[in-house]
C-alpha cells in the first residue's frame, strides 16, 4: 500500500500512534484470549475432576450393591442365629454379646429391639434408642405386615446412612414371642466403607473441597419425595435429626435453584414441571455449575446427574454436587493475566521510550534541517550541531555547503550583473548603425539595385528582430509593461507586411485570413514580439518554396491565432517552449524566443496547442475571449 505524501515529522507519528493503537489493541486482546482460554481450561479441568469423582463413586455404589446382595442368605442365616439367642437367653439378654457372636470378616451388625409402639426399646447403638419408627412414612406398614406374619424375614435394599457415614442393610423379623421387632443392620467395615472411600477420593483429588449426593424419588415411589441422599453437613448430624430433613424439596431446590435461578419454577408443579426437567438433565447428561467466592476461596460447584445400579433399585434421580476449591489456580491464572497486561505494558513503555528518543534524536534534527532547507538559511542548533553521529554531520555538511553556494551565487550575480550591463551597453551601440543602415537603403535606387536592396531590407527585418528580442528580455526584467486595448487585427496585419520581404527575398508567399476588428487587452510590445516570434520560425524553419499561412478567427466562445508552416514534424511539442531548446540545430537561432512566446501566454492565460496535420506545423494561440 501507498502512503500519502507527507512530511517524515507527521508520517513519524501517524505510525507510532497507529503502533502504540495496535499494541494496546492487541494487549486488550490477549488479556481477553488469556482469560478466556484460562477459564475455559479451569472448566475443563473441574468437569475432567467431576466426571472422576461420579466414576469412581458409581464404581463403588454398584460394587457395595454387589456385595450385600451376595450376603443375603447370610442375613437370613444371621437373623436364625439371633432368634435363637433370644429364645435361649430371653428378651433381656445382653445384646453386646449377640453383636461378637454376629460378627464376620467383612462386616459388623447392631441390634435393635423395636416394641409394638414402634419405638427402639433396646439397641447396640445408644444415639438410636427411642428412636420412633411413626416418623417415618413407609415403617409403620412394615412393622405392622412383620407382627402378622411373624415367619416372614424382611431384608431391605443397601441404604446409606449419614450418621455412619456408610451404608447398610437391614434385616427385620418378629421375635418368637410375637413382642418386639428384631431388626439387624448389617454395615461394612471401616476398610471398605463409604467413608473410607472418600477419604480415598480426597487424596485423589485434593482440590476436592466439599461433596453431596442429592437423591429426589420419582412419582409415586412408596416413601418420600425428596431428600438429601449423602452430604458432610448429614454425616454430623444424628440420625434421628436426620429424619427431620426427610419428605420435603427443600435441600435440593436450594442447591439447584443457587445454580440455576430458572429454576425456582420447577417446584410450583413437581409432577409436570420438575420430573421432566430431571429426565432430560438424566438423557443428555447436562450439569449445572457456578463459580464463587467463599472465605476467601475460588470455589466451582457443580451438579451432575449421577446414575448407578443403586438408584435404579431405588427408583431415584440422584445428582452428585461437588465444590472444588481452585483458588490456587484461579491466583496462578490471575498472575497470569496480570504478567501478560504487565509485559504488555512495559513493552508499550519501551516503544513509546524508543519512539520518543528516536523522535527527538533523529525526526526532530531531520524537521530542524528540511526547514531551514527550506528557507536556505544555515542550521544553528548547537545541540544537533554539537553532537557526534550522522545528523550532526549532514548538518555541518549541509551548512558549508549552503555558505559555498551563497558565495558561488553572490559571484555569479556580479557576473550576471556585469553582463545585462555590457548587453544594454551593446544593444544601444548596436541601434545607431542599424539607423544608419536604414538611411543608405533608402538611399539605394530602386530600378539599378532593386535584388540587393530587397536582400538588404531582409537582413535589416532580421537584425531589427534579434534587437527587439534582446532589448524585450532586458526590459521585461527590469519595467512592468502597461496593458491596453488593441486592435488585433490591424498589429497581426502589419506586422505580416513587415515580414513580407524577408519571404519574399526566402521565396516563400506569406498567404493571410485575417479577420477585422478583433480587440485584445495586452501590452503591444509582448503581443508584436509573440507575432513576431512565429512568423519569423515559420520563416527559419519552414520548408523553402511552401506558403505559410496565418489565420485570426473569432467565435463565440474562441479567439485563435493561427501559424501554419510546411516542415518536418517537432517531436516534443513541449520541450521547444524550454530555455535553450531548439527543434532543428542546422539553423541560427538562440533558443529564447520560444520560452518567451510561453511566459507571454503565461501572464495572460493564453492557450497553446501545437499539432502537425497535412504535413504543417500548427501553433495556435486560444486567447480568453473576456
Amino acid at each position: 500500500m501507498l502512503l500519502p505524501k507527507r512530511s517524515i515529522k507527521t508520517l513519524f507519528l501517524t505510525l507510532t500512534c497507529i503502533s502504540l493503537l495496535l499494541m494496546a489493541i492487541g494487549s486488550v486482546w490477549l488479556y481477553n484470549y488469556a482469560t478466556t482460554t484460562i477459564s475455559e481450561k479451569l472448566a475443563r479441568t473441574a468437569h475432567d475432576k467431576v466426571d472422576t469423582i461420579r466414576y469412581e463413586i458409581i464404581r463403588f455404589y454398584d460394587a457395595m450393591v454387589y456385595t450385600f446382595t451376595q450376603t443375603k442368605s447370610l442375613q437370613t442365616s444371621k437373623m436364625q442365629q439371633a432368634q435363637l439367642y433370644f429364645q435361649q437367653h430371653g428378651m433381656d439378654a445382653p445384646l453386646l454379646d449377640l453383636q461378637k457372636r454376629l460378627e464376620d470378616s467383612e462386616s459388623q451388625y447392631d441390634i435393635y429391639l423395636i416394641n409394638k409402639k414402634m419405638i427402639v426399646e433396646r439397641t447396640t447403638l445408644n444415639h438410636d434408642l427411642d428412636l420412633d419408627y411413626k416418623q417415618y412414612t413407609f415403617v409403620p406398614k412394615l412393622l405392622h405386615s412383620l407382627f402378622s406374619h411373624p415367619k416372614h424375614i424382611n431384608i431391605s435394599e443397601p441404604l446409606y446412612e449419614s450418621f455412619s457415614d456408610n451404608f447398610k442393610c437391614y434385616t427385620t423379623q418378629a421375635s418368637l414371642d410375637g413382642q418386639y421387632i428384631i431388626q439387624l443392620r448389617q454395615t461394612l467395615k471401616e476398610s471398605k466403607s463409604f467413608h473410607a472411600f472418600m477419604n480415598r477420593l480426597k487424596k485423589l483429588i485434593p482440590t476436592l473441597y466439599s461433596h453431596s449426593t442429592y437423591t429426589v424419588y420419582k412419582p409415586n415411589h412408596p416413601s418420600i419425595d425428596a431428600q438429601v441422599f449423602w452430604s458432610q453437613r448429614l454425616s454430623k448430624i444424628r440420625n434421628k435429626d436426620v429424619i427431620k430433613l426427610w419428605g420435603s424439596l427443600g435441600n435440593f431446590q436450594q442447591i439447584l435453584q443457587r445454580i440455576d435461578p430458572s429454576s425456582t419454577r420447577l417446584f410450583k408443579n413437581s409432577q409436570r414441571l420438575l420430573y421432566p426437567y430431571l429426565d432430560i438433565m438424566f438423557q443428555q447428561d447436562i450439569r449445572k455449575e457456578l463459580t464463587y467466592w467463599k472465605d476467601d476461596r475460588y470455589l466451582r460447584i457443580v451438579m451432575l446427574p449421577q446414575q448407578s445400579y443403586y438408584n435404579q433399585l431405588e427408583k431415584s434421580y440422584s445428582f452428585l454436587v461437588v465444590e472444588l476449591d481452585e483458588t490456587e489456580l484461579y491466583n496462578d491464572a490471575q498472575n497470569m493475566k496480570m504478567t501478560i497486561l504487565l509485559s504488555w505494558t512495559i513493552l508499550i513503555g519501551f516503544v513509546l521510550a524508543v519512539s520518543v528518543l528516536f523522535y527527538r534524536r533523529i525526526i526532530l534534527p531531520i524537521t530542524l534541517l528540511q526547514s531551514h532547507m527550506h528557507s536556505k538559511t544555515p542550521l544553528n542548533d548547537k545541540q544537533v550541531l554539537l553532537r557526534d553521529d550522522e545528523i550532526s554531520t549532514i548538518s555541518r555538511t549541509y551548512n558549508w555547503l549552503l555558505s559555498d553556494l551563497k558565495n558561488q551565487i553572490e559571484a555569479k550575480q556580479t557576473l550576471l550583473s556585469q553582463f545585462k550591463t555590457f548587453t544594454a551597453n551593446a544593444i544601444h551601440q548596436v541601434r545607431t548603425p542599424l539607423s544608419v543602415i536604414k538611411i543608405a537603403h533608402s538611399m539605394i535606387d530602386d530600378d539599378i539595385h532593386k535584388e540587393a536592396k530587397l536582400h538588404i531590407q531582409s537582413s535589416l527585418i532580421s537584425m531589427e528582430h534579434l534587437y527587439d528580442s534582446l532589448a524585450f528580455t532586458l526590459q521585461n526584467e527590469e519595467i512592468e509593461l502597461p496593458i491596453t486595448p488593441l486592435d488585433l487585427s490591424t498589429i497581426f496585419q502589419s506586422r505580416v507586411n513587415l515580414f513580407t520581404p524577408v519571404a519574399s527575398a526566402m521565396d516563400t508567399q506569406i498567404n493571410t485570413n485575417i479577420r477585422k476588428n478583433i480587440t485584445v487587452q495586452m501590452n503591444q510590445t509582448e503581443l508584436e514580439y509573440l507575432i513576431d516570434n512565429n512568423l519569423s520560425n515559420a520563416l527559419k524553419y519552414g520548408q523553402p518554396f511552401k506558403p505559410i499561412t496565418v489565420t485570426l478567427s473569432q467565435s463565440k466562445n474562441e479567439l485563435i491565432v493561427l501559424f501554419e508552416s510546411y516542415g518536418e514534424q517537432i517531436t516534443d511539442t513541449h520541450a521547444i517552449f524550454q530555455r535553450y531548446i531548439r527543434h532543428d540545430h542546422s539553423k541560427q537561432g538562440s533558443g529564447i524566443g520560444l520560452h518567451i512566446v510561453a511566459n507571454i501566454c503565461e501572464r495572460y492565460q493564453i492557450i497553446i496547442h501545437v499539432t502537425y496535420e497535412d504535413g504543417k506545423n500548427c501553433f495556435r494561440y486560444f486567447f480568453p475571449t473576456k
